[in-house]
Parts: structure tokens; C-alpha cells; sequence
């Protein structure tokens, strides 16, 4: 039963899905249960049948905590839906975004930018590994992105569950040829899964030593929403060259159709980061009526600027060279609308829009209203921007 949403709006909600256990606490085995009870739930909605059409969960759930316990909350979230609609199958990776709940993602994999490494040693788990001749600069990723994507990689699933035992990374490498040559692969994720995203996908297919070929599969695609920047200009250019941007066809109609880009809110703070010319632009993105910026946001500002400026400078153990500035991968922007009609007044109503742009206004840029947000577990999907715009006294450091 194919459903009524395209291809990328599916992809959007079914990585959306991923958080939808955020606000429950447990260990990673009563998580990953209780998250697969509510995709279970959603694939056999009307609703949601009626939008995405019949999927199912084919590896995972696996959950990742930091200091597991039976109180703790999950700091990442990962699983692979399928669909098959009689002719040919597509798989979605569908990574979670920040667990507002999670301090461990707040602090380490969100705002550790001010340190970087190097592309060759960024997953000790995938090595060996090179990179293709013809890159120009060496590519880094900061610590906040390489954390990320090794936390994801150590995952197995637990019993009892699909693809129990296995790793992302063994199930891929175990689908048949003749199911993969024919199949459709989307890495997606939001928000902080949009840094992890095309950097996962990069290191699994990385054409110099990768486990995971490109070749094996029909289609390969990243499509990483609202994601801050992972790393420098040369890593842009590594994922560009070996995850080429697909323009839309329908530009004007449905920007957002576009493959191997960032996807981003014109009016969202998290893909503002890591980019300094970017940040700069954070605190003119709304109409105020404020005579002057809050302090509180000014400061966070300056420090978000001092955090990227630390981690371009930051020279690694492993490498003689340092990252130099952060830099955007490809993207899409789509252009966002102001939330409601009243000017930001002070450092609350900021938060609060840039909290709308960083969540519904994407349901509403992707044209997913129909399904969302009634499904998606609000809590667990959650901005960033709470995290990045806080002043340095709250930040940990």
C-alpha cells in the first residue's frame, strides 16, 4: 500500500519517530522496548498508513545511554524501517535528534565543538580506513559529531528485537545482493541526527576503506534536516563528492525535495551553527520590540561564536594541522515565516519562536501537518536551541 506523503516527507516522519521514547526512562533494554511498542503503534495507524503507506521496524530499536540505569533517559536512538511497495524496497536509518531531557547529549554531542579530529581518526571501530586522492584540506569532524557517530556504531540489538545481535553496520553488510541492488537506502535524522546523519552515512560508504559499498545499492541517500555544521570545508566537500547533491525537480513547489542536502529553516537557529558568520545572524532572524539584545542572549551568542572560533584553532593529538572554520555541507534552504504576529519583546519569546522554528515550522515547511505533529512525542523532540542559546554560566563550562 504506497501512501499519499512522497518519498522525503516519509523519510522526515519515520526519523522523526526515532525520539518518540525520549521521555521515558530505563535502560537501554526497557527503552528499546518501549520505543518499539510506539512504532509499532504508528505504523498501524490509519493515519499513518493512510500518509507513509506499510512499514515496518527491520533492525532495532537500539538505544544508547551514557550512564545507563532504571532511571535514566536515552541520549540516542536509531532503527531501520522497510517498506516494499511491490516493486522495490526502500529502507529508512532514522536517527534521533537531541533528548532534551539528556544532559550527555546537551553538553557532549551537541556543544563539544570546541575540539575537533581528524577524518582518519574520528571511528576506531571502522578502521582501516583513507580518504580519496583530490580532496583539498584535510577533513575534520568536531568531538561533538565523532562522540555522536561512535555511540551509534557500538550499538547492538537487543534480544528479542529485529536484527537482534547485530550491529547497524552487520546488518547492512548481511541484506542479500538482491534485495540491496534493487532497494532504496535514506540515512535521516533531525536537529543534532542532522550532524550525524551524512557523517554515519560518510564513514560507513566511505569509498577509501568503508565497509559498506555504494555499488551494493540501487540508491544511497542522506537527508539530514535542521542539522548544525559537523565539521570543516573539507569534510563538506569529501560528503559532496561521494554523496552528490540531487537538486529538486520542482523547485518552486517542493524545495524540500532534494537529496544528499541539509534541509533547513531560514528562521531556525541550529543549522546557524557552527558557521560564524552565520551565528552573527541569530539575534537579527525575528522582529523584536526590544530596545537593545537581552545580555543573556547576547552573551550566548559570543559564546557560541568563541566555541566555533576554539574548535577551528583546536589542533588534535592525531593531526599536526588544525580544523580551520567550521563550514556548512551542502544544503537546501527553505524559507521560513515569522510564528504568529506579535514582535520577540524579550529573551523568552525568542527561545520560544526559535523553539517553533526548530520543530512544527518543519512540519509545516514539508507539507506533513496531516500527521504530525499529532504523533510525535513533543518532549522527546525538542530544540537545540535551548542548549546553544543559553548563556555561558548555565552551559557546563
Amino acid at each position: 500500500m504506497a501512501g499519499t506523503f512522497d518519498l522525503w516527507q516519509q523519510a522526515f516522519c519515520l526519523a522523526a519517530m526515532a525520539g518518540a521514547a525520549g521521555d521515558k526512562r530505563g535502560d537501554p533494554t526497557t527503552l528499546a522496548n518501549a520505543l518499539t511498542t510506539i512504532l509499532d503503534e504508528f505504523y498501524a495507524d490509519s493515519t499513518t498508513q493512510g500518509a507513509l503507506g506499510t512499514w515496518s521496524t527491520v533492525w532495532g530499536p537500539a538505544i544508547y545511554e551514557s550512564k545507563p540505569s532504571d532511571d535514566s533517559y536515552p541520549d540516542n536512538s536509531i532503527y531501520v524501517a522497510a517498506t516494499n511497495d511491490g516493486s522495490a524496497s526502500t529502507y529508512v536509518v532514522g536517527i534521533a535528534g537531541t533528548n532534551p531531557l539528556s544532559i550527555y547529549d546537551w553538553l557532549q554531542e551537541d556543544l563539544d565543538v570546541e575540539r575537533t579530529a581528524t577524518w582518519l581518526s574520528a571511528f576506531p571501530s571502522l578502521q582501516p580506513y583513507g580518504l580519496p586522492s583530490g580532496l583539498h584540506g584535510t577533513p575534520f569532524v568536531s568531538a561533538a559529531t565523532a562522540l555522536g557517530i561512535n555511540d551509534l556504531l557500538g550499538l547492538t540489538v537487543i534480544a528479542g528485537l529485529p536484527g537482534a545481535g547485530q550491529s547497524l553496520l552487520t546488518f547492512l553488510s548481511s541484506l542479500p545482493a538482491s534485495t540491496t541492488e534493487q532497494a532504496t537506502l535514506i540515512f535521516c535524522g533531525h536537529s543534532l541526527a542532522g550532524a550525524l546523519t551524512p557523517t554515519l552515512a560518510l564513514a560507513l560508504f566511505n569509498p577509501s576503506g568503508g565497509k559498506l559499498d555504494l555499488s551494493s545499492w540501487q540508491h544511497v541517500y542522506v537527508y539530514p534536516t535542521a542539522g548544525p555544521t559537523p565539521g570543516n570545508a573539507a569534510l563538506g566537500s569529501f560528503l559532496a563528492s561521494v554523496f552528490p547533491p540531487v537538486a529538486a525537480s520542482e523547485p518552486q513547489i517542493r524545495p524540500y525535495q532534494v537529496w544528499n542536502q541539509n534541509v533547513w529553516n531560514t528562521l531556525d537557529v541550529v543549522p546557524h551553527a557552527w558557521k560564524i558568520s552565520r551565528l552573527k545572524e541569530i539575534l537579527s532572524l525575528y522582529p523584536t520590540s526590544w530596545l537593545r539584545v537581552p545580555p543573556s542572549l547576547e552573551a550566548a551568542v559570543a559564546f557560541a561564536v568563541y566555541r566555533s572560533i576554539k574548535g577551528a584553532e583546536y589542533r588534535p593529538v592525531t593531526g599536526g594541522d588544525h580544523a580551520g572554520p567550521y563550514e556548512p555541507v551542502a544544503n537546501q534552504p527553505l524559507q521560513g515565516a515569522f510564528h504568529g504576529t506579535t514582535p520577540v519583546s524579550d529573551d523568552l519569546a525568542f527561545l520560544a519562536q526559535a523553539a517553533y522554528q526548530h520543530t512544527e515550522a518543519y512540519d509545516v515547511l514539508l507539507n506533513v501537518t496531516s500527521l504530525f505533529p499529532l504523533k510525535r512525542n513533543q518532549a522527546a523532540y525538542s530544540p537545540t536551541v535551548h542548549a546553544l542559546l543559553t548563556s555561558p554560566a548555565t552551559s557546563g563550562r
